[in-house]
């Protein structure tokens, strides 16, 4: 709206790293009056579409979604970054990363005040990276309603970013320029894009889906359960990280000996590949044994300790279990890097699939830990396959 540009024009504050400040007028100290003109132009916006309840994240965002809520004269609900003792443990969840604050916070919502029933405008004052509309959007989702919009005040970063990497090339990357006889469409090459795109798009999709029906099971649990799993599911992201980077490094230079006709070469990277893997996996087994309770308390409040109990037991059983992460991700490098793009999106889709429904049986019945038998019993099934796969095109050459 264009009142809000001049606003910004006129009194924001761009700061080093392109972070748009704007606290003088709308999340510190904050004009009424612009908050309310904005709210009229939400609802002239969403007029009509059914919405019943605002959803925003506390707290900047509560002063203009809390004016929001009185022009459309429905509730304003605020997901909490953090559990107070008058919140009964039945909520929603989810995690979100801050930009702002650098770090990640586990959002709740009580289930009482989102359902089915819901058409939800989810407002907030800044967007950054979008993880925060991303985490309001999974809470709606998990309650069963519908997110009619979003009404962001201010957008950033990766538009900006594309327009000054453009700038950049345009003014210092002659190289990278685009000419008009360059602008043309090979259909071969095209084809070939769309098909491995297509599957390494369904691969990527699997892995979020099978997560939000695991998280379903864990929202279940009760709050300590949901602070568990989301501090030792950010352990396992970062164990696991390095074992995706070396899984990269293999898929590039088998990609490459194979190209070149090396295929001894492509023998000799898998081997070397899978055994810093399983280095590897031996390493962060000692590491998290080692600092599981320190690490887990960095996640938790002062009285939150059956919160800790749980991811130390939980930690305790998956660091053995790690290794296999590591040989799932050396074999997929293999099969990325000889283009059976296929077998990749088989065995992603049986390791998930299994995790979930695993997950769903012994959660409910042992806890946290069971989760950790999920992964093991999904990774275990997940190399089974490659394996046998492995094998047949070993055959075949």
């Amino acid at each position: 709206m264009e009142l809000l540009e001049q606003r910004i024009l006129t009194d924001g504050k761009v700061l080093p790293g392109g972070i748009l400040k704007v606290d003088g007028f709308l999340n510190h100290q904050i004009d009424p009056q612009l908050l309310y003109e904005m709210a009229l132009e939400f609802k002239r916006l969403y007029d009509g579409t059914g919405i019943n309840k605002i959803l925003t994240i506390e707290a900047s965002g509560i002063a203009m979604a809390a004016m929001t809520g009185y022009v459309f004269s429905c509730p304003l609900v605020f997901a909490k970054k953090s559990k107070s003792k008058n919140i009964s443990n039945d909520v929603y969840s989810v995690e979100v990363a801050s930009f702002t604050h650098g770090n990640t916070n586990t959002v709740v919502v009580s289930k009482e005040y989102l359902s089915a029933k819901d058409r939800v405008l989810i407002v907030d004052d800044f967007l950054a990276t979008g993880a925060a509309l991303v985490g309001l959007k999974a809470l709606v989702e998990q309650a069963g309603g519908v997110v009619v919009g979003a009404g962001i005040a201010t957008v950033m970063a990766e538009g900006i970013s594309a327009l000054l990497c453009a700038w950049h090339i345009y003014r210092r990357i002659p190289l990278l320029h685009l000419a008009r006889r360059e602008l043309k469409i090979d259909r071969r090459l095209l084809r070939e894009t769309v098909s491995s795109g297509a599957i390494t798009a369904m691969q990527q999709a699997c892995q979020p889906i099978g997560k939000a029906l695991i998280q379903s099971v864990m929202n279940a649990q009760g709050v300590s359960v949901i602070a568990a799993f989301n501090a030792v599911s950010r352990v396992d992201d970062f164990a696991c990280i390095p074992e995706q980077s070396i899984s990269s490094g293999m898929m590039t230079c088998i990609a490459q000996n194979r190209g070149a006709g090396e295929h001894a070469r492509v023998g000799e990277t898998l081997r070397r590949g899978m055994a810093i893997e399983a280095a590897y996996g031996v390493l962060i087994c000692a590491a998290v044994l080692l600092a599981k309770e320190p690490v887990m308390r960095l996640f938790a409040a002062q009285d939150s300790v059956r919160m800790v109990s749980m991811g130390v037991d939980y930690l305790t059983l998956m660091a053995f279990f790690y290794i296999l992460p590591g040989i799932t991700n050396g074999i997929q490098g293999y099969f990325r890097g000889m283009g059976e793009m296929k077998t990749t999106l088989t065995a992603t889709f049986i390791q998930i699939s299994i995790r979930a429904l695993v997950v769903a049986v012994l959660v409910p019945r042992i806890g946290l830990n069971g989760a950790a038998w999920a992964c093991a019993v999904g990774w275990s099934a997940m190399l089974c396959y490659t394996f046998a796969r492995y094998r047949r095109v070993r055959e075949n050459e």
